[in-house]
């Protein structure tokens, strides 16, 4: 399930694109496909910003830059020295812990709206385990 909740969270930045360029060739071509296409593309957004406005600052800030930002430790580390200040600085330990926690509320939350998830991002349904098994 990590692996799914990695995979999503890292195509935010592709899906707040896809609202973008919907929205603005709404106006040209089909509009009726574009609207669907544009409304898949919010409700993308919208889900994830939903998940992420869940978690607590440091989890969320660990979430953005480490996996939806794609920086690697060191960098995360720099952004958040540059943010809060050398005093306020974490270890990696603790920002890992942090990103372990927020992925772990991000799955509850998931799990809890399995059906929701399943009808945003379609391509999560093999993932979760028959409800009939």
């Amino acid at each position: 399930m990590e692996e799914l909740i990695t995979k999503l969270l890292s195509e935010y930045p592709q899906y707040v694109l896809e609202a973008e360029l919907y929205q603005t060739s709404k106006a040209s071509g089909d509009e009726a496909r574009t609207t669907t296409q544009l409304d898949a593309a919010k409700q993308k957004v919208e889900f994830i910003d939903t998940l992420l406005n869940s978690l607590r600052e440091m989890e969320q800030f660990v979430i953005r830059y480490r996996i939806i930002e794609g920086m690697t430790w060191p960098q995360v580390l720099e952004e958040e020295e540059q943010r809060y200040g050398p005093d306020a600085r974490r270890s990696k330990t603790t920002l890992i812990r942090y990103r372990t926690n927020a992925i772990q509320k991000i799955t509850k939350l998931v799990l809890q709206y399995r059906e929701l998830t399943m009808q945003v991002f379609e391509e999560t349904r093999d993932f979760f385990p028959d409800e009939n098994m």
